[in-house]
């Protein structure tokens, strides 16, 4: 049983010396076995055989006293030959194992080499007894000796019938100092990373701090009688002395835990522990590890527009593992990451496997409060960086805050710190008068703020005052009319909830003539200035007027003095020149509503134009009856239309209506990959406008707002 010294005869006996102070741990002794220089020449004199045509180089050899623990070597060899009294191996024959060594001989490294090759045992490949010679040829081997014990042994090696004798002795009496692992150390000699444990970490880094821990053993019979030293070798040079000064008795076994050595350049090291230096109890062998110190690492950050289909890099952020510093994004900044190590210029060497996982997550405050009734529709509640479950190093920044992102790298985690804003990046190049509004309400709802600008880009052109009347989708279905029945979500006008900003009315085939809602201003009312409409020889407009105006009739803008107009006269005349237009004549949709109409005006009389509630405004067109279920409402009555042209309070409404368009229209709270994201996002835009390809389009021109620091 091997037996450590006490901790008190390790810390009372071993003292460190030159180069430096270090940190000691506690020692206790173990064995190991030392390799003597290999012998190039025979230890008996002139070679002899017993039956003729094969000679042995040596047929005795005797090995110089070796301690228990260490090992002696010879190099010898053997061939074929007319005249084994001048003999030049000049016959060929086959050379067989008949009897090979036991403990503590071994023979090894089988040659078969020219006869002119010096007895170093290095040359040729090794062979497998039984072996065919040539003549020129000798088959060329090492013996050795290493015991393990104390006493004298002999043994034989017989080839092909030719005799190797054997013998060797250790003394008894003697101290003998031994590379030993102790139970639930990985070898004699560790290099580790970290403390507190005795196992050979897998990789080590320049940026790590590295630990030695190390032992021996007394392998002799007698106690090992200090002072005697060990001195620690860093490649080629001398590091550290322990001494000690007290005496390590017959199989106990010293050790050092946890001496500190590191952080090394990156490349190959040598470690070399040389046991009783100064020889006071004998030779002893040294404990040698080499280990190979890899370039640290970072994580580089690829900021990647996903839904636009992107693959270029728009950015790259890059944090060295193990650093203070962090990575920032903008809100909708989605970015690719991936871990690399650093070659010794500083550039990006080759990719490190890693896992990455999110952790956390933090939102900061919201950047700014929603004007609309009722709670803020938030996608995404509680998360600043979206991540996705089949996807580990794709990410989507939703809300602004800090997260951290967890790398774990050869075993060991990297914390890096995330912070995600609203605040300081534009989106893409000009216009960009209300990106800071865009960003703002984006990361209050959730949204992707290029998502935003590219809507608002495509439904108003970036002009705050951008306004549609909608006759056909809008006034007709929902406003003026019942269709099929006078439900909560037609004939608008009348509702309270509406009325104050419905236009004065001339008697239709539903409601007699009404007065002008409470609400309406000035700006309202020249809404109607937008249009031209036919008028009669008297320069009034028409009521009637249910096809397009021939090329002979008058024609007219409205004034701000007029009477109330009628639909259809602003429908047909202005087919093609109103924004939005034409309204009936172009898909599928537009032309069944036209159709409807003409059915519906069978039966019924005009009605008058609410240009102010069937309309779209502002920067993201939002409609009045989609604005004010959406909460753009005020004691249970819709909000001054108008107000809509404030850029604020538009994209205030248009990014609560498009959340609530993702949240109806998205399979799933939490998209397992950045494709299923961008398809809930294609989906939720369609949803927004109605049109079968607006979502992908839309996606497609994201490539031009992507978030760019200012």
């Amino acid at each position: 049983m091997h037996k450590p010294n006490s901790a008190l005869d390790a810390r009372s006996h071993f003292r460190c010396g030159l180069p430096g102070p270090r940190a000691m741990a506690l020692l206790l002794f173990v064995s190991f076995s030392t390799i003597l220089p290999p012998r190039s020449e025979a230890a008996s004199g002139l070679a002899r055989a017993s039956v003729p045509q094969m000679m042995l180089k040596d047929s005795s050899l005797t090995f110089p006293i070796t301690p228990v623990g260490l090992t002696s070597t010879f190099c010898t060899d053997v061939c074929y030959c007319s005249n084994v009294n001048a003999c030049n191996c000049d016959r060929s024959g086959t050379i067989t194992l008949n009897h090979a060594l036991s403990s503590p001989f071994s023979s090894y490294n089988f040659r078969v080499v020219p006869v002119s090759t010096p007895s170093t045992c290095s040359s040729g490949s090794i062979v497998q007894l039984p072996v065919a010679l040539s003549a020129g040829q000798k088959l060329q081997y090492s013996v050795s000796f290493s015991p393990t014990r104390t006493g004298s042994f002999n043994d034989q090696l017989n080839l092909s019938g030719y005799i190797l004798s054997l013998s060797g002795s250790t003394p008894r009496g003697s101290a003998s100092l031994i590379p030993f692992q102790p139970a639930g150390w990985s070898a004699p000699l560790v290099v580790s990373k970290t403390t507190g444990t005795q196992l050979n970490s897998p990789e080590l880094s320049s940026s790590d701090p590295l630990y030695l821990s190390w032992a021996v053993q007394n392998a002799g019979d007698l106690d090992a009688i200090g002072p005697f030293y060990f001195d620690l070798y860093l490649d080629g040079a001398v590091i550290q002395r322990w001494r000690y000064d007290g005496t390590l008795a017959p199989q106990h076994y010293a050790y050092v835990k946890d001496y500190g050595f590191g952080p090394l350049t990156s490349g190959t090291h040598t470690l070399e522990l040389v046991p009783d230096p100064t020889h006071a109890i004998g030779t002893s062998p040294h404990l040698t590890k080499s280990f190979v110190v890899t370039s640290p690492a970072r994580v580089v950050a690829e900021s990647i527009n996903f839904l636009a289909g992107a693959t270029a890099v728009s950015r790259t952020q890059k944090v060295d593992l193990g650093g203070a510093q962090g990575l920032s994004f903008a809100v909708g900044e989605s970015f690719r990451l991936k871990v690399v190590r650093i070659n010794a210029d500083g550039s990006d060497g080759s990719e490190v496997s890693s896992a990455i996982s999110l952790a956390n997550q933090a939102p900061g405050p919201p950047p700014v409060a929603s004007g609309l009734e009722g709670p803020a529709e938030i996608l995404f509640s509680g998360t600043v960086i979206l991540g996705f479950s089949d996807e580990r190093q794709k990410y989507f920044p939703v809300h602004s805050g800090t997260s951290t992102l967890s790398l774990q790298v050869a075993g060991r985690i990297f914390p890096v710190s995330a912070t995600v804003s609203s605040s300081g990046y534009r989106l893409g190049t000009k216009p960009d008068r209300y990106d800071d509004f865009i960003q703002q309400y984006s990361d209050l709802h959730g949204l992707p703020p290029h998502i935003v600008k590219a809507v608002i880009i495509k439904e108003s052109s970036y002009l705050p005052k951008a306004y549609r009347y909608e006759p056909l989708s809008i006034d007709f279905a929902q406003v003026s009319t019942c269709g099929t029945s006078c439900g909560n979500g037609t004939n608008l006008r009348s509702k309270p909830a509406y009325s104050a900003y419905s236009l004065q009315t001339f008697a239709d085939s539903l409601n007699q003539a009404m007065s002008q809602g409470s609400g309406i201003n000035e700006t309202d009312i020249s809404l109607r200035e937008h249009f031209q409409v036919v008028v009669d020889s008297n320069r009034r407009p028409l009521q009637v007027l249910l096809s397009p105006p021939s090329s002979r009739q008058a024609k007219r803008v409205v004034e701000l003095a007029d009477p109330p107009i009628s639909m259809e006269n602003i429908l047909y005349t202005n087919n093609s020149t109103q924004v939005g237009g034409p309204w009936y004549s172009s898909g599928t949709s537009t032309a069944a509503r036209e159709a409807s109409y003409r059915k519906y005006r069978k039966t019924h009389t005009p009605f008058t134009a609410q240009t102010v509630l069937a309309a779209s405004y502002g920067l993201m067109q939002a409609t009045i009856p989609t604005a004010f279920a959406d909460g753009y409402s005020a004691n249970g009555s819709v909000r001054q239309p108008s107000d809509l042209f404030e850029p604020n309070i538009n994209i205030d409404l248009g990014t609560d209506i498009l959340a609530t368009k993702y949240r109806s229209g998205s399979s799933t709270s939490q998209p397992r990959t950045m494709a299923e994201l961008q398809r809930a996002w294609d989906t939720a835009l369609v949803r927004y406008n109605g049109g079968s390809s607006y979502g992908a389009d839309v996606l497609k021109s994201t490539a031009k707002y992507f978030p760019i620091p200012r």
